[in-house]
């Protein structure tokens, strides 16, 4: 990997009155604050330690300014589909602020080296701490400006032979479009460098990605309730029920919960593939088969929910429409998302919820 250092855009703490109602609205408005002077630049290119901690949870890692051609000669792994909605939309945002306001969130197998030098920062005092109520975190940044540093952290980065994007996937197609195309575009703005957070794999927590569909008028919860019986081990449940193990899936039907296991013989079909995910089965025979919804990642009928929001936010979701229907998902291991990564496959859509999020406006570079 080729890091470079860069001038950082980091908030102006003394204007800001509500942390979370700013960064809640900065996606948008970032130019307008940033002309109005609610932002600083640092005055020297530098390194960054970036630390997010909550009572259950700390996670630390470096930002840095990543060479786009990274991405695009394939060291910087995908595992998701980019959709063209999303880039044009992405495309349209970066152009209007001339800015990335949030870093890609990357990941790699945990390093020594780079322990031992974030130790070295963290025990001193940040250049800024902020805390943010509605999620109780404080996030932290030290800024490494030293050259001898920078040198030692670009020299480390240069043994990674990949990493793995676990957010920042349209940012990321995104930015590189627009870099292969800047020649074409009467533009005076530089996207050659992808603003970047890298976090090792034992900082990352990947939480599930529930489905909520509305399975319309077409079929009763009595027929879908059969129709799931002859692919699940279907057993009633007492009340919220979350899987606890790999083929194992919650439902939420009908005000009641369930819990389902696929047969023997619908595992036997994806044995020869080199990982079997519930979402690609929960995809190919329940979404497609059994509801008939053929374009998956567009459809409106399917709705995806963060499993950070818990049963209730699951139930909450599946109770805005009638005839909606849940399903709960156990998640996705790295070990997973890697090896599919390095075969050049990808994930279903919405597969995977990774924690921590980073924070549009906290760090971020200019074009």
């Amino acid at each position: 990997m080729r890091i470079e250092p860069f001038q950082a855009v980091y908030p102006n703490f003394d204007l800001i009155a509500s942390t979370d109602a700013f960064f809640d609205s900065v996606k948008y408005d970032y130019p307008d604050f940033k002309k109005d002077g609610f932002f600083n630049k640092t005055e020297t290119a530098a390194l960054y330690v970036f630390e997010i901690e909550s009572p259950n949870r700390h996670h630390r890692g470096i930002i840095a300014s990543v060479n786009i051609e990274d991405y695009i000669d394939g060291k910087i792994v995908k595992h998701e589909k980019t959709l063209p909605s999303k880039e044009q939309s992405m495309t349209n945002l970066l152009l209007h602020r001339k800015a990335m306001i949030k870093p890609v969130l990357l990941t790699y197998p945990r390093m020594e080296e780079l322990d031992k030098i974030m130790d070295e920062y963290t025990s001193g005092p940040p250049l800024y701490s902020i805390h943010f109520a509605e999620r109780n975190e404080e996030h932290r940044t030290w800024k490494i400006r030293e050259t001898e540093r920078i040198e030692k952290l670009k020299e480390v980065f240069s043994k990674m032979k990949n990493v793995y994007i676990a957010d920042g996937h349209h940012r990321c197609s995104t930015s590189s479009k627009l870099y292969q195309t800047q020649n074409n575009r009467d533009l005076d703005l530089d996207f050659s460098l992808l603003l970047s957070a890298f976090l090792s794999f034992d900082d990352l927590i990947i939480h599930e990605y529930n489905r909520v569909i509305n399975y319309k008028k077409k079929i009763s919860a009595l027929n879908l309730l059969a129709e799931l019986s002859k692919y699940c081990l279907i057993k009633r449940m007492k009340g919220p029920f979350q899987p606890d193990r790999k083929h194992e899936l919650s439902m939420f039907l009908d005000k009641e919960w369930f819990r389902l296991r696929w047969k023997k013989k619908v595992l036997s079909k994806y044995e020869d593939e080199p990982v079997v995910l519930d979402t690609t089965i929960l995809t190919d025979i329940v979404i497609k088969k059994i509801l008939k919804i053929k374009k998956v990642r567009s459809n409106k009928r399917i709705n995806y929910v963060e499993g950070t929001l818990g049963p209730q936010g699951f139930v909450t979701a599946c109770k805005k429409k009638k005839k909606n229907v849940g399903f709960g998902l156990f998640p996705v291991n790295m070990h997973e998302i890697k090896k599919m990564s390095d075969l050049g496959k990808t994930l279903p859509p919405k597969s995977t919820w990774f924690e921590p999020r980073m924070k549009n406006g906290l760090i971020s570079q200019e074009f």
